[in-house]
């Protein structure tokens, strides 16, 4: 980040000052999960005295990150409100997306947070030299679905050069290493520099100017393995010498006035983005010039607001919402062994639930009929549940009123007798695919089996299934493994419920499951 050695300027950002401490050396995960807070407020407030400014870091880098395999969940969020505070005192706050590469998701925690499009920036690792590949040790996401909304979950953010990176050796010397941590500096490096052009830049720009100046490689556009692309030191400084202004308002409900939380602002052509809070407000600092701010809600039209930025000023921008309409899915739900051409037996009492939108479930009345009314416009998941007596998920278009009956499936089960992993809409994440074969089952024709992985690897299935009532999840499963120290893991959730190790032939596990959507995980 700052090195300056006699004829040889090797920093990014040569002769900046730095402080540093260590809570990585621990031998108790609570002394470790305590001491990353201490540091993130020593940070905050180097000199213990909150009326002094001149103390507190432009930039933290960060190269440290936990995982399941330190017994961490994924997408860890103890650390999230502690970073919040310290960036809002003013550092920017970089990680290192981890050295577990090259397969999906690797990418470890807090790095993996994706609640925006910039908070927890994590930083992959490219070759020193032209043409800048991605090094395969470098964490690639996606991030895990609890880590924030699917749009934000592609990482990291940047890369830079992380192999064979002159780096700093105890003992007066200097040593060639390879590492996320060796690409992290050179951002928080140009970070340094971004400052030091123009002192007043805030957190939020730096990181929208750092990913919108990257060089995109890999991948056209975004990906999970360069993230925006490689950094250009020259173009970032370049960019914030350029007059900033503000544009704030308040998103409202076009007829009732009354303000919109929740909706997902964006500026057009920039990676500006941020999610309204209960009073319905937002604001950005951005180049001076024109820009395009575009307003998503649910249940609203998207609304595109073009506006011009003037620097040094700031534009007051309230921007009114207009509801969209709805229509009306409606029909009768049947009990399973129902058909269209034979009718059946009605669903009296039947939950629906509309997995993907903030709707309250809707009831079937006693002779199993059931009205959904959705905004127009859109294709919405509705999963369908009758006690222990049937369930369905169906994608349901909500384009025009529509008359469907609804037809149950036999109880929750999954036996992949479908032959693939489509039924219940598995989802992978690891080191080694799932695969549904025919060799080795309990009963019927199929059962799921992880590839082989390796030592320090993962592979993991899951999936969300709801349930119309609390009550018991059965599975079978069969561990073969030739270290007894790797297990097969069962969660809700991130509850551990079972472990297995060794050889286990096939046994039946029996859990409880609470009402409502459960997300299960074989690992």
């Amino acid at each position: 980040m700052t090195g300056l050695a006699p004829d040889d300027t090797i920093g990014v950002a040569p002769a900046a000052e730095w402080i540093a401490a260590n809570p990585i050396e621990q031998s108790v995960t609570g002394d470790f999960d305590a001491d990353i807070i201490a540091c993130f407020e020593w940070f905050t407030d180097p000199d213990g005295d909150p009326e002094t400014m001149d103390d507190v870091p432009d930039v933290g880098q960060n190269s440290w990150g936990v995982g399941e395999g330190f017994g961490y969940p994924d997408c860890d969020s103890r650390w999230w409100d502690v970073i919040d505070a310290c960036e809002a005192a003013g550092p920017v706050i970089i990680f290192a997306a981890g050295n577990e590469g090259s397969f999906p998701s690797s990418i470890r925690s807090p790095a993996d947070r994706a609640m925006s499009l910039t908070n927890c920036f994590a930083v992959g690792a490219t070759e020193h030299s032209p043409p800048y590949t991605i090094a395969n040790f470098s964490s690639r996401g996606p991030a895990g679905i609890a880590c924030g909304p699917e749009e934000n979950r592609t990482k990291p953010e940047v890369s830079a050069p992380g192999v064979d990176i002159y780096s700093a050796e105890p003992g007066s010397s200097y040593i060639y290493l390879d590492g996320t941590s060796m690409a992290t500096p050179h951002v928080c490096g140009v970070v340094a520099l971004m400052r030091s052009a123009n002192p007043d830049v805030d957190v939020i720009t730096i990181k929208e100017v750092l990913m919108g100046s990257s060089h995109d490689l890999g991948d056209s556009g975004e990906d999970n393995a360069y993230g925006h692309g490689f950094i250009d030191a020259y173009a970032a400084v370049s960019q914030v010498m350029a007059g900033f202004g503000n544009i704030e308002g308040v998103i409202t409900d076009a007829v009732t006035g009354d303000p919109v939380a929740g909706a997902y602002v964006r500026v057009l052509g920039t990676y500006g983005s941020m999610t309204t809070d209960e009073t319905g407000f937002y604001a950005f600092v951005l180049p001076a010039g024109p820009r395009t701010i575009e307003v998503n809600a649910y249940s609203y039209e998207i609304l595109n607001q073009q506006m011009t930025v003037i620097e040094n000023e700031t534009i007051t921008a309230d921007l009114p919402l207009s509801t969209l309409p709805r229509v009306t899915v409606s029909g009768t739900v049947y009990l399973p062994g129902a058909n269209p051409i034979d009718g059946g037996t009605p669903a009296a009492g039947a939950s629906i639930v509309i997995e993907d939108a903030p709707e309250p479930p809707v009831t079937a009345d006693g002779s199993g009929q059931y009205a959904v009314a959705l905004p127009v416009g859109s294709d919405y998941m509705l999963a369908v549940t009758s006690g222990i007596e049937g369930y369905l998920t169906q994608t349901v278009p909500f384009y025009d009123d529509l008359d469907l009956d609804l037809y149950l499936n036999e109880g929750n089960v999954e036996g992949f007798e479908s032959g693939d992993l489509q039924s219940f809409g598995w989802f992978l994440a690891g080191a080694a695919g799932w695969s549904v074969q025919g060799n080795e089952v309990h009963t019927g024709a199929w059962a799921a089996r992880s590839g082989a992985i390796g030592d320090d690897e993962y592979s993991q299935i899951y999936t969300f299934v709801n349930c119309g009532d609390g009550g018991e999840m059965t599975m079978w499963l069969k561990v073969s493994s030739e270290n007894a120290d790797d297990y097969l893991r069962f969660y809700l959730g991130n509850d551990l419920m079972g472990e297995w190790s060794g050889e286990v032939d096939w046994t039946q596990a029996t859990f409880p499951v609470n009402a409502g959507n459960n997300h299960i995980r074989v690992r």
